[in-house]
């Protein structure tokens, strides 16, 4: 068996930089619908907007208006009161999976991923627009939110690209013995 020295570390632990990408797309997720968010929050607080400018309510909604009656009936029957806990959980494992994909796209091919993930933003944008009672001021929360989700990503995946594959050997320290004995007048 032959061993890759790009995937190596000095002490023989292969530094596996998929992963870490991986929780960089994660982690700009959690950027981006935190941003928006609390935006959204603060938005329809001081502002009074009728409109849904929270990116998971709208695209819930949007998901739930789009659902054929059999898949809703299914739902209700199957979770009951629970239905709406269901999609949210649903969403969230969605967006984790979608996300971490998106982080090992933007590692390996920049352009490509934040691209990706600006459109995902896009798909966003689009279900608070969709929402009722909704007007072009509301996609700000959202667009904010993408916004820096697409410089975390960026950032991070800048790190993890950053990583060497292997880390430099340190060369051991080694000090001189210490001698037996009374300390040389000199250092006192």
């Amino acid at each position: 068996m032959t061993r890759d020295p790009d995937t190596e570390t000095g002490d023989r632990r292969p530094v596996r930089r998929g992963p870490l990408a991986a929780l960089a797309g994660v982690a700009a997720g959690a950027a981006t619908l935190g941003t928006a968010e609390l935006l959204a929050a603060l938005w329809t607080r001081w502002l009074g907007s009728a409109g849904t400018s929270s990116p998971l309510l709208a695209v819930g909604g949007a998901f739930v208006d789009r659902t054929p009656p059999w898949l809703k009936d299914w739902a209700v029957a199957t979770f009951g009161t629970a239905d709406k806990l269901a999609l949210g959980v649903g969403m969230a494992l969605t967006l984790v999976v979608a996300c971490a994909l998106l982080g090992v796209l933007a590692w390996r091919r920049p352009t490509l991923g934040v691209g990706a993930f600006a459109a995902v933003g896009v798909v966003g944008l689009l279900a608070v627009l969709s929402r009722p009672a909704t007007g072009v001021v509301d996609l700000v929360p959202t667009a904010l939110g993408v916004v820096v989700g697409v410089q975390v990503l960026r950032w991070l995946t800048g790190m993890v690209a950053g990583v060497r594959a292997t880390a430099p050997a340190a060369p051991p320290t080694r000090r001189p013995p210490r001698r037996a004995g009374p300390p040389d007048a000199r250092c006192c």
